[in-house]
């Protein structure tokens, strides 16, 4: 016997289909932003005692507004990448870098990681690496943190 689907039952199952995928996006994205608001915790018990190196001003005051604090230094402030580098190298045994998360982020991520090769100093990248990995596509830049923080927070009841 052969069944005949209507044109309402044919859109009636596809948004169930999309309906359950949304769903199943909306769970993941959640368990990501619950994963990064507790690496965010873990980042300010940290910074208590380990400086975080950022790009900018802006990236500053964005980590200050999730509670940072300690010790946030600043790249971009007319010195040379290798001059800051050998300047906290001899101040701090550790540092956390915390570029952005794009093309130029992951370039100076590589210079900063070369140069601090060379000098002893131990620089943690899982901070960055998993803020980027839990915040996916909703940013790329540190100066945006706490804006995307706030926002997701609002959207999920939290």
């Amino acid at each position: 016997m052969k069944q005949t689907i209507t044109l309402t039952d044919h859109f009636l199952n596809r948004f169930y289909i999309w309906h359950e995928v949304v769903q199943v996006s909306s769970d993941r994205d959640l368990i990501r932003f619950k994963n990064l608001l507790e690496i965010i915790e873990k980042l300010i018990e940290e910074n208590s005692t380990t400086p975080v190196i950022v790009e900018g001003k802006r990236d500053l005051l964005s980590l200050r507004r999730i509670g940072l604090p300690g010790e946030i230094l600043i790249l971009n402030t007319g010195e040379s990448l290798i001059s800051f580098c050998e300047r906290i190298a001899r101040r701090y045994p550790r540092a956390i870098l915390l570029t952005d998360w794009d093309r130029k982020g992951k370039t100076l991520t590589d210079r900063i990681r070369s140069i601090f090769s060379r000098t002893g100093l131990t620089l943690d990248l899982d901070y960055r690496r998993k803020i980027a990995f839990n915040a996916q596509k909703g940013i790329n830049r540190v100066e945006l943190l706490a804006s995307y923080i706030e926002t997701k927070k609002d959207e999920f009841k939290l």
